[in-house]
């Protein structure tokens, strides 16, 4: 047991120093996992109550929209407080000039490549953004009527019951967004999805350039508190808001 023990406190300690000699490894494979074990938990929850996924999405998404899985969203939110943890160590170490702007942006898009393979997270509000443009598209007026006035659609069922009777409440910079969504994709409900997913990953990209050009010499830790940023990641990136494009 004590060889078992001594074994074992060896093998943290090679990890300790693997972890202090290769920084940047050691943030791009934890924040990777997390990000992963945030998207599967996530999916495996689901984002509303009483909805019908348009896909099942690589498998992620239960036949229903929901799941009570206890288990799965302790885990979810234990990997979203992990996530942040490592995120606030990033941007501390990466304040030291650990990295290059090149190495920031590279370690960004691995944390991302989960968020945005993956179902959305925590938000269906993507679903109801692509309800209001489909009736955008149809001619109807998405100030006057709601979701459910698009009849036995497949996106209606994904929507959020409480959202599905309500006129939209977005400014016109947002209609405008949402009609040419589903305008893109031709009409089909997943496809604006698609796009509206590519949206949330340019405003990701173009949030953290912009707080770079503000940042002046301090590029490195602007990037890295937005584009690393786990609220960024599951509010723009994986549930796209179209607050991102205000911000």
């Amino acid at each position: 047991m004590n060889d078992l023990a001594e074994q074992a406190l060896h093998g943290l300690e090679q990890a300790r120093k693997q972890v202090v000699k290769h920084p940047l490894t050691s943030f791009a494979v934890g924040g990777a996992l997390l990000s992963a074990v945030i998207v599967v938990s996530g999916g495996r929850i689901g984002s509303s109550p009483a909805t019908t996924p348009l896909t099942h999405w690589l498998g992620l998404l239960p036949d229903n929209g929901t799941s009570d899985d206890r288990v799965a969203g302790v885990i979810m939110f234990a990997a979203i407080l992990a996530l942040l943890v490592l995120w606030l160590m990033a941007v501390a170490r990466l304040r030291q000039g650990a990295c290059t702007e090149h190495q920031v942006w590279s370690l960004a898009a691995i944390w991302a490549v989960p968020f945005a393979v993956g179902p959305p997270v925590l938000s269906g509000e993507i679903y109801t953004y692509v309800g209001q443009g489909l009736l955008a598209n149809s001619g109807a007026d998405p100030y006057s009527v709601g979701p459910a006035h698009l009849g036995n659609e497949a996106i209606v069922a994904a929507i959020d019951p409480a959202r599905r009777g309500s006129a939209s409440t977005a400014g016109p910079l947002a209609t405008l967004v949402e009609h040419l969504a589903v305008s893109i994709s031709g009409g089909h409900a997943f496809a604006a999805v698609l796009v509206l997913r590519v949206l949330g990953i340019v405003c990701v990209g173009v949030i953290a350039l912009l707080a770079a050009e503000l940042a002046g010499p301090y590029r490195v830790p602007a990037i890295a508190l937005t584009a690393l940023n786990p609220a960024l990641l599951l509010f723009v990136l994986s549930s796209p808001h179209l607050d991102a494009l205000v911000a």
